[in-house]
């Protein structure tokens, strides 16, 4: 709204300005000596300049808006397909003695996941890795040795993003040492 606002009061200086030269010209022709014409010349040249670069700032402004808002559509977009991914991963994780379905499901969870991949979104999260409250939700803690302290021991739900947003955290236990208050640190 503020934007459109500028866009019009820029436009309004601009066509007023046009038509201040329009008019001096007008005056200044009917005595207008050569190097007065030349000058004009310049004023018309200088005012085309502008308009030209306001132009061309308003292009690239409009094209990275676009860009964004696309981006924006993107990440909600793949953000809903998520649940589908995981339910045919878990598909893929149960016992069954269906081959034949345990195989389509199986290809359609890697197309979907090359359909994500393409579109920018990528999974976190893995055993082992460092705990970190800003990507991670620790569904759990458990007791574990030293070494696994601060470390995910069990991925409940892998988390994704997208470009540099967190589209969704990945669920998480969490080893912490033993003999520390579990009730603390959750």
């Amino acid at each position: 709204m503020e934007r459109d606002k500028q866009k019009n009061e820029n436009k309004a200086a601009t066509t007023i300005e046009v038509e201040n030269l329009e008019t001096e010209r007008k005056d200044s022709n009917r005595g207008a000596s050569p190097a007065s014409s030349e000058e004009k010349t310049n004023e018309y040249l200088e005012l085309l300049r502008r308009v030209k670069a306001d132009f061309d700032n308003y292009r690239k402004r409009v094209q990275a808006e676009q860009s964004k808002l696309f981006d924006q559509v993107r990440a909600e977009f793949s953000k809903q397909l998520l649940p589908i991914l995981d339910d045919l991963e878990r598909l893929l994780e149960s016992p069954g003695e269906d081959h034949q379905i345990r195989e389509g499901a199986k290809i359609i969870c890697q197309n979907l996941r090359d359909v994500l991949t393409t579109a920018g979104v990528e999974s976190f999260a893995a055993v082992g890795d460092t705990f970190d409250p800003n990507i991670h939700e620790a569904i759990g803690v458990e007791h574990t040795t030293p070494e696994l302290e601060g470390k995910i021991i069990e991925l409940w739900q892998k988390g994704y993003r997208f470009k540099d947003k967190l589209l969704r955290p990945a669920k998480v236990k969490v080893g912490v040492k033993k003999g520390e208050n579990i009730n603390e640190k959750i």
